[in-house]
């Protein structure tokens, strides 16, 4: 797994939390962690490829992409923040540790 551009993305998200949409891969001057891992990797892919394009660039395997890119998928806890977060800075810190988590998680695995 490559972990820098997921990093950056966490750094990002915390840093612009009115930035994050996991509701859209991107829309506007928004987007979910698969749109900004495109984004700020410096492509401008279309709506279809940025799942496939942000695992590629993350070096996901098979399956992992849903684990990171759709908050149905995050840990139980880590969902319920990002769902009953009231601010966007809450929703980016339940998206931050939801990277943690599959980072220590997906890493632990490769090992």
């Amino acid at each position: 797994m490559n972990i820098e551009p997921l990093r950056k993305v966490q750094a990002h998200i915390l840093a612009h939390p009115e930035k994050l949409d996991m509701d859209h891969w991107i829309c506007g001057s928004a987007a979910c962690i698969a749109g900004w891992t495109c984004l700020l990797s410096g492509c401008e892919p279309g709506y279809k490829s940025i799942p496939g394009l942000a695992s590629r660039l993350l070096g996901l395997r098979p399956g992992e992409s849903f684990m990171l890119f759709h908050v149905d998928n995050w840990p139980h806890e880590i969902r319920r923040k990002y769902v009953l977060a009231e601010t966007p800075k809450e929703a980016a810190q339940a998206a931050s540790e939801a990277i943690d988590a599959f980072i220590a998680e997906h890493s632990e695995v490769r090992q």
